[in-house]
Order: C-alpha cells, then structure tokens, then sequence
C-alpha cells in the first residue's frame, strides 16, 4: 500500500537517496551545496517550497519510495499563485503503482487546500513512461520551454 505524506525534517537521508538517483535519471549533476540549500527549504516556513513522499508499508516497516518537490510563485495571469511541482521521482520497481499518480493528486489537493487553482509540470519530451501518466492527469500545454543560462 502506497501513502504520501509531506517529508520530515529527518528524512533527509533517504530523500537525498532518491534525490541523487532522480538527478542521474536525468543525466544532472548539482552541488551537495544545492542539495543542501534545498533541503533547507522545503523544511522551513520561509519559502513556499515544499515535498510530498510516496511510503510503501511492509509489514509495519515504512520505506520512501518517491517524492515530489513543488512551489507557489506569484502570476501575472491570475490574483492567486501558481504551482510548479518541480520534481517527481518513483523508484524504478515501484513505477505502475500508483505512487507518482498520488504525488501528483496530493499536491493538487495541497493546491486546493491553500487556493491555488493551477498546477503545472514540465518533463523531457522522450520520458515515455511519464508521459503517458501525466496524458492521465493533466493536459498537455502545448507550450514549447526555451532557457538561457
């Protein structure tokens, strides 16, 4: 049975675990300081910057198995905020089971709860398997991302 539930401030340890695997999934690389730096802020009042983790319960034993990290940023296309859900991340074994579908919908009732009625995403437009649960959940913007560093 899958569970979400925001993470603990003790947690860090397993989180980073899933957090270094998300980041060699997308072929990344970021400072510890980075990770550091984030894990800060999820776990402060400060900054609307928050996680959910997806828990797999075997026999009364609690194990991470995912985690989604998400923001509310002000718009200028709406007098309430937005919300970004930044990162989303399963355990290979566990993907088709339903965690990243109830990260998803926590946030979205975690949107509701606080106001917030646009939650938004963006992933690699080869990541396959995502997709087709994010073509589940959502629709697709249309919009094509340009960056510049």
């Amino acid at each position: 049975m899958v569970s979400i539930s925001l993470i603990s401030n003790n947690e860090f340890e397993n989180w980073n675990t899933l957090w270094k695997k998300y980041l060699l999934f997308y072929e990344s690389a970021i400072s510890n300081a980075v990770t550091e730096k984030t894990w800060e802020r999820i776990q402060s009042d400060q900054h609307k910057l928050f996680s959910f983790g997806a828990y797999q319960t075997d026999r009364n034993q609690k194990s991470l198995i995912g985690f989604t990290n998400f923001l509310y940023h002000p718009t200028t296309w709406s007098i309430t905020d937005y919300c970004y859900l930044e990162d989303l991340f399963v355990e290979k074994n566990f993907r088709g089971s339903g965690a990243g579908r109830a990260l998803i919908e926590a946030v979205w009732e975690h949107c509701k709860t606080v106001g917030v009625d646009r939650l938004y995403w963006k992933t690699k437009e080869d990541n396959y398997v995502a997709r087709i649960l994010y073509d589940r959940v959502a629709n697709c913007s249309g919009f094509v991302e340009y960056e510049k560093e």
